[in-house]
């Protein structure tokens, strides 16, 4: 195996071992895009709204989390949060 064969292995491992962390944690994560989209969550996040974890990506979360304003506050015509 040359040099970038072996990082682009160690890569995914890494990325791997992210992924099971994340997956297995008791606490709810969940990772938004700049517009306050889901763009990932695990399964514990999923589990404390009721969702299964697939349906969710994509979804705004302001229906999740109505008493935050601030994550209703995103200007539409460019789809970015008016507060940053």
């Amino acid at each position: 195996m040359c040099s970038s064969d072996l990082m682009t292995e160690a890569l995914r491992e890494s990325e791997s071992q992210l992924r099971l962390l994340i997956d297995n944690m008791r606490e709810g994560m969940v990772l938004l895009g700049p517009d306050h989209h889901i763009l990932r969550t695990n399964p514990a996040f999923a589990s404390m709204f009721g969702y299964a974890d697939a349906l969710l990506p994509g979804m705004p979360i302001a229906p999740l989390l109505p008493g935050i304003p601030e994550l209703n506050a995103v200007d539409e015509s460019l789809g970015a949060p008016l507060h940053q």
